[in-house]
């Protein structure tokens, strides 16, 4: 296990935040943290054990993604806008990138994965709050804003009671300075959509 000196001034670091800056982390201990809290210090760490966000980039090409980028590290790279061509996935993309982890993993690491995206404390009133009994929902939720737009974000795998995986992922875009709790209630409502189609009658 790889282990890396924390370091990093990000805001919004509820984990790394009550660590020194010299104490070193495992790299599976900072995923958890982007994961679970959405911790942008272990989320730029991530990126910086790689090399740099470009190396991120380079990587998810290699696993086939062509159309997801990153640019810059936390918390710049959620300062979207459309007309701006950094930092950008499409739904459709992180569907199939994640599908293809999933498929290419050990069983081992692919419990791993979900645990940790399973832990997200962001996301009780999305997906976790649309499936049907029996279901899980391992997710990872992201927001931004900008001049020129707002953003929400849920990517997911959605399990049944049987162990079948489904892939879903819901973008919300909106116009500047719209609140987080009003593009949280149009995301929660597209994610009832989602279920609705994965699961009619459920």
């Amino acid at each position: 296990e790889v282990k890396v000196a924390v370091g990093g001034d990000a805001p919004h670091a509820p984990v790394l935040s009550k660590m020194n800056p010299d104490d070193v982390i495992s790299v599976k201990d900072a995923a958890r943290a982007a994961c679970s809290e959405s911790d942008n210090r272990a989320a730029n760490l991530l990126m910086k054990t790689l090399g740099s966000p470009a190396a991120m980039t380079a990587w998810l090409q290699w696993k086939g993604d062509l159309r997801t980028r990153i640019d810059r590290y936390e918390p710049d790279c959620n300062k979207t806008s459309a007309y701006d061509v950094r930092d950008k996935t499409r739904p459709s993309a992180i569907t199939q990138l994640w599908r293809k982890l999933y498929l290419d993993f050990t069983p081992d690491e692919r419990m791993e994965w979900e645990d940790m995206l399973k832990a997200n404390k962001h996301s009780a009133h999305l997906f976790k709050a649309q499936v049907p009994q029996g279901w899980t929902v391992a997710d990872r939720t992201g927001s931004g804003s900008s001049d020129d737009e707002t953003n929400s974000s849920v990517h997911a795998m959605l399990f049944n009671p049987e162990g079948a995986a489904w892939f879903a992922a819901v973008h919300v875009r909106m116009p500047a300075g719209t609140d987080l709790q009003t593009r949280d209630a149009v995301l929660a409502k597209a994610c009832g959509i989602v279920m609705r189609t994965i699961a009619p009658g459920k």
